[in-house]
């Protein structure tokens, strides 16, 4: 009897063990997403710790991607939300991702990866899309030491793998969120011109460039991953390259300050057909195409009055929204002043309208308006800004000290802001160049997590949070740059060239 008991005591606990068990694997444990990384198939949009955004915030075609069955996605967003480190090798499409005790080597094309040594058989080969590296999603989250919970399209990546039952609600909110067709997903992705305007713009696989330094200037077309098969779409100077859905819209700045000479917009199919001039006005220096709706400037230097138009893209409709002047122009202090950095999001026009404010540099507060030409308010009123760039839901700006108004006697940090677009949330960015005069930073460019600028003929970059510093290249007198997929494309006074994000496979395009 007293083995019954201890064989009865076994068996209760033994069952009541499986039943906990059991009990416990039917709840599961809850997602909380400020711990994951979060994606839908077929949509830019995605969840990082929380924080909604968009895999490449200038390119809303890069989404996860099903190839033959199998996920893959950009190689640059995913080793880097999961804290690895990219290694690109310096010929051919090598590459490594690095963690802590962890190397994966990768080759485009190349259906195998090896781990720490060891070769894995992959189900399909990295290979570049939309002008960036993917690589097969499941083998590499895993060499990751992460896990991934599947749900009808959406990928969680976490430390560990969810169960269904309890998470499906907050899933499929999620899939609604993330999904490109949800309206409101729209918005916050039609905020982000990703099709300029730009010296070079990518869309699909081919590059359009502006080479402003070859036999004249050239409007140059070429596959992203091979600039060797270049069609010249152009032969003439082009400037404000803007592309919406197959048409090409771009600046031809012929007679640039000269009294009385006006020049065109154009534009012209994808394949380099139908060009035509759409409209002609006096010096026009900014272009920015949203819709069927295009905006720019004007300079009349009869009058010195500069002012801000829309159009339709066919080039009717012409409307004057805005008229102020130019800071050469003898005029009371009380006038309005000239627009300049136009840019479109959504219904509103932000721009900045400027004077001189020394250094020989302009600056202003930050406005926006309707794109009717209403409502023009500023959205920062406590400084002034050089610059600025939208991207995604924020803007990004260089600050002027007001209190160095028209003195250069003293030297001007750089100070660089991030703002929400209605002007709240305002946050200085802890530039690492904090010790140089602001002008060694005019130019800058936010892509993706990090901000791209030149400094004394030197390209850099940095993280978002001004952290991160990293020296790129060096030039010859940098006339301008853009940045495209995993490229940086830069002007020199004699040669275009472009260098990968990493500081690597330098090229000289045109010579």
């Amino acid at each position: 009897m007293k083995y019954l008991k201890v064989l009865f005591s076994f068996l209760f606990l033994f069952f009541f063990s499986l039943g906990s068990l059991s009990v416990q694997a039917e709840e599961g444990s809850l997602l909380n997403m400020d711990e994951s990384l979060i994606l839908y198939l077929d949509s830019p949009n995605t969840y990082v710790n929380g924080v909604l955004t968009q895999i490449d915030p200038d390119n809303a075609d890069v989404t996860p991607v099903k190839k033959d069955g199998h996920t893959l996605v950009p190689v640059d967003f995913i080793s880097e939300e999961m804290g690895a480190e990219i290694i690109w090798a310096e010929e051919g499409n090598s590459l490594a991702i690095k963690k802590e005790n962890t190397l994966i080597q990768l080759n485009v094309g190349f259906a195998f990866m090896i781990v720490n040594g060891e070769i894995i058989d992959l189900d399909t080969a990295p290979q570049v899309i939309q002008g960036q590296t993917y690589v097969p999603l499941r083998a590499t989250v895993e060499s990751l030491q992460k896990k991934i919970t599947w749900y009808d399209g959406l990928i969680v990546i976490d430390d560990e793998k969810y169960d269904i039952k309890p998470n499906q609600e907050q899933f499929e909110q999620m899939i609604t969120t993330l999904s490109p067709q949800n309206e409101e997903q729209e918005s916050v992705t039609n905020m982000i011109n990703t099709n300029g305007p730009g010296t070079v713009l990518l869309q699909g696989e081919y590059v359009y460039y502006n080479d402003g330094f070859n036999r004249g200037g050239t409007l140059t077309k070429f596959q992203y991953d091979d600039e060797t098969n270049r069609e010249v779409l152009a032969n003439e100077p082009t400037t404000d390259l803007n592309i919406e859905n197959d048409w090409i819209y771009y600046i031809v700045p012929n007679g640039m300050g000269t009294f009385g000479s006006k020049n065109p917009i154009k534009k012209m199919k994808t394949d380099g057909t139908q060009r035509q001039t759409i409209i002609q006005d006096n010096q026009i220096v900014d272009l920015v195409v949203a819709g069927d709706s295009l905006y720019y400037t004007s300079y009349n230097y009869s009058d010195w009055k500069v002012t801000l138009y829309k159009a339709k893209t066919n080039g009717t409709n012409k409307q004057k929204l805005y008229e102020g002047y130019d800071d050469l122009a003898d005029v009371a202090d009380d006038m309005k002043s000239e627009p300049s950095h136009i840019q479109v999001v959504n219904d509103q026009i932000y721009l900045l309208i400027k004077k001189d404010c020394g250094y020989s540099k302009k600056c202003s507060n930050i406005y926006r308006m309707n794109t009717d030409g209403s409502q023009l308010e500023a959205i920062n009123t406590e400084e002034l800004a050089v610059s600025m760039q939208i991207v995604g839901d924020k803007v990004y700006y260089i600050r002027f000290p007001e209190e160095m108004m028209g003195d250069s006697s003293q030297s001007v940090s750089i100070e660089l802001y991030t703002m929400d677009l209605n002007g709240q949330n305002k946050q200085k960015i802890n530039s690492p160049f904090d010790e140089y005069y602001f002008y060694v930073m005019d130019d800058f460019k936010v892509h993706g997590d990090w901000i791209y600028f030149v400094s004394w003929d030197n390209i850099y970059k940095m993280k978002n949070d001004g952290t991160s510093l990293t020296h790129i290249t060096k030039g010859f007198s940098i006339q301008g740059f853009d940045v495209v997929g995993e490229w940086i494309y830069y002007q020199t006074s004699t040669n275009s060239h472009r260098v990968k994000t990493d500081g690597t496979h330098y090229q000289m395009l045109f010579w």
